[in-house]
């Protein structure tokens, strides 16, 4: 059944197949990426960092309303502590394909993609849900974008 196919892959063209049967359809990181509400940005890089918070009240960082989504943060996808009700966060800059402003925390440039942990290490590291739940996204954002794996960076000690 796998040389199948491999075979109708490699016939049609050897890509991912997005259509509404697919399993990429049902993958949260994938549709996650989907809320973009204008064309994608040239997307080259990715940084990820931490928030210097550990609570699982994310107010702090996205604003005491974050389905209004009206302040607009610094990161392009938070994850937080506690994973529900979703496990990773979009914000507006995400939304409306804006890029980061180099600061503190993050340091990429316009074609850079900003990853908030919400972390605050040596007091309180990721957990492992969130090491798992980054690498997913992160796997995600390699793929859709075409990003080079050294083109990824993750904050000392991750």
């Amino acid at each position: 059944m796998t040389v199948g196919a491999v075979i109708l892959m490699a016939l049609d063209g050897g890509g991912i197949s997005q259509g509404p049967w697919s399993l990429y359809a049902h993958n949260y990181y994938a549709s996650l990426l989907d809320t973009a509400r204008v064309p994608y940005h040239g997307w080259q890089g990715i940084e990820v960092f931490y928030s210097g918070v550990a609570s699982e009240d994310l107010s702090a960082l996205v604003g005491t309303d974050s389905t209004s989504r009206t302040q607009p943060v610094n990161f392009h996808f938070v994850v937080p502590v506690a994973p529900a009700p979703k496990p990773v966060l979009d914000t507006t800059r995400w939304v409306n394909q804006m890029a980061c402003v180099p600061g503190a925390r993050f340091h990429g440039g316009s074609d850079t993609l900003s990853v908030c942990v919400v972390a605050d290490p040596p007091n309180a590291g990721p957990t492992d849900s969130q090491k798992r739940t980054t690498k997913h996204l992160i796997d995600t954002l390699v793929q859709r974008f075409g990003i080079a794996k050294d083109r990824v960076s993750y904050p000392q000690g991750w």
